[in-house]
This record gives structure tokens, C-alpha cells and sequence, in this order.
């Protein structure tokens, strides 16, 4: 079920109606969040009735190849884009089904840093699969730091398409945010830290 921009509305509008009033942000995601017919307007009806913060999470391909899409987000009232990255080359994202998909990745930064936004990039860290690949994020995060705001770095969970994962593969993949640290240490070598 999609829903219509009157029903957008009316969830938005009850969101903004709770008391006491918070500055709460409204974060789209789910799926695809930019490949539904009312996203603008949607994000535009968010900023329209009181949100001050306005994001979406993506895997980025409208925002690389719809000419002006990240321009028109931006001017209804985009705040934040939360980029899905998985490593810093196409290979790394073959998993995903796609043989482009890192090149498709760095031309929806470029597009977001046109419009004036900068992304935070959001990894799904999978033991065996990403989580040897933190250190080259950290280093492209670096190296586009005028693009970039943030690295949020989430370990997978097993719902959606992964929840039929057989429990051996669940504990197999499993990876936790302790996990992280050590992976970091491991692949920027030894560092004086404290």
C-alpha cells in the first residue's frame, strides 16, 4: 500500500500536533523512499507543517540519475541524505545485485553536495561480507570530507529480506558494534589512541 498525499498529510500534520511540541526530525525511509510518486511533496508538506529537519535514507540512484532531482529535494525542504554504502568500489557492492553501483554512489554525492547538502554515509556492516571494508569508508569519508558530514556504521539485522537467514548464517554474519573498534584498529595498523 502507498499511501495517498491526503493520508502524508494527515500522519504529518497528528505527528506535529502531539503537546508538549519537540523540534522532532522526520527521517523517510524504508524500501525506497525516493521512488514514491509523492516524495517531494511529501518532504515539502513535512518542512510546510513544522518539521525543521527533513532526511532520507537511500541507495542513491534517483539522486545520481534523475538530472536536478537532488535540487528540487533540497528546495522542498531535504535537510539530511543518508547514503547506503557498502564499500569504495563496484566490486565491493556486487552483493547487491548491481555491477555500477559505487559509480552510481559517487555521482549522487556530487549531485547532493550541488544542491548544498552533505551526506551522512550509512555502511551495514556483515561479518565476512563489509566488515573488512570500514577502513577504506572511513578513508573515502576522509578524502570527500567537503561532501561528506557523517559515517554511520550499522551492523545488519536479520529482518526484511534477511530475516529467513538459517540461524548458522545469523550467527555466522552477526556483528556488533564492539566488533567495530578492533576492525578499525586492524585496518589503519597500530595507533597511539590514548
Amino acid at each position: 500500500h502507498e499511501l495517498s498525499m491526503n493520508e502524508i498529510r494527515q500522519i504529518l500534520a497528528r505527528a506535529r500536533s502531539i503537546k508538549p511540541q519537540r523540534d522532532v526530525n522526520l527521517l523517510f525511509s524504508g524500501g525506497e523512499p525516493t521512488i514514491a510518486r509523492h516524495f517531494i511533496d511529501a518532504v515539502r508538506c513535512a518542512r510546510t507543517v513544522g518539521f525543521e529537519r527533513v532526511g532520507v535514507v537511500t541507495n542513491g540512484i534517483r539522486f545520481a540519475q534523475e538530472e536536478g532531482f537532488a535540487d528540487r529535494a533540497h528546495a522542498a525542504g531535504l535537510h539530511q541524505v543518508y547514503l547506503q554504502l557498502d564499500g569504495t568500489s563496484n566490486e565491493q557492492h556486487l552483493h547487491r545485485g548491481a555491477v555500477n553501483l559505487f559509480d552510481v554512489k559517487r555521482q549522487a554525492l556530487d549531485h547532493i553536495a550541488q544542491a548544498g547538502m552533505k551526506t551522512n554515509l550509512q555502511a551495514t556492516l556483515i561479518n565476512g561480507v563489509t566488515n573488512h571494508l570500514v577502513g577504506d569508508i572511513v578513508r573515502f569519508a576522509v578524502d570527500n570530507i567537503d561532501k561528506i558530514r557523517s559515517v554511520l556504521f550499522q551492523p545488519i539485522m536479520f529482518t526484511g529480506r534477511d530475516a529467513g537467514v538459517r540461524d548458522d548464517d545469523r550467527r555466522a554474519r552477526r556483528y556488533t558494534l564492539a566488533d567495530l573498534p578492533h576492525d578499525l584498529k586492524r585496518q589503519f595498523g597500530a595507533c597511539d589512541c590514548e
